[in-house]
């Protein structure tokens, strides 16, 4: 879990990839250090894990209908990060601390 401190400087990253994240993240990451990153039309990150070449994040949710095109939330630790429908049907993200 993380202390106050930690929270007071969080970073949190969003951006459209276009389905080219596995391809770009490292320069994501170098170059704006996020705590949490929020990736439009991510692909569901069972495609990505095993890559060579690919950072695999401390913590992910994946949100999508389908597995080439949805959301992903990525986090390094110290996050935990959970996806709960509520009874809207609208998606509900908890960052836990």
């Amino acid at each position: 879990m993380c202390d106050i401190r930690q929270v007071e400087k969080l970073k949190i990253v969003t951006w459209n990839c276009k389905g080219a994240f596995r391809k770009k993240q490292k320069h994501l990451l170098s170059k704006f250090d996020p705590d949490i990153w929020i990736i439009q039309e991510c692909e569901h990150p069972d495609k990505f894990s095993n890559r060579e070449n690919f950072d695999y994040p401390e913590n992910c949710v994946w949100y999508g209908d389908d597995s080439n095109r949805g959301v992903g939330i990525f986090s390094k630790s110290g996050f935990e990060l959970k996806i709960s429908e509520n009874i809207l049907m609208s998606l509900d993200i908890s960052f836990l601390f």
